[in-house]
């Protein structure tokens, strides 16, 4: 089970991003992709300060969070 679970971001066919305390991006699924391009950031960088707030919060809560961001026409 764990090794299915292991794969799980990958596969999913929604955005899902591993993001340190500080806001770096640790990871990013292929769905995320279109969200960092368009944020301008890339594995390594940190999330724009609106988003970074968001991620601090979920990190604070200790729990996982489900938002939408609109990306051109369409919200993700």
């Amino acid at each position: 089970m764990k090794a299915s679970m292991q794969h799980f971001p990958e596969k999913n066919p929604n955005p899902v991003l591993s993001v340190e305390k500080d806001g770096t991006v640790l990871y990013s699924n292929e769905a995320a992709k279109t969200l960092l391009l368009r944020w301008g950031v890339e594995i390594g960088d940190k999330l724009p300060s609106y988003i970074g707030d968001i991620a601090q919060r979920v990190l604070c809560q200790n729990r996982p969070n489900k938002m939408e961001i609109k990306v051109g026409k369409k919200y993700t």
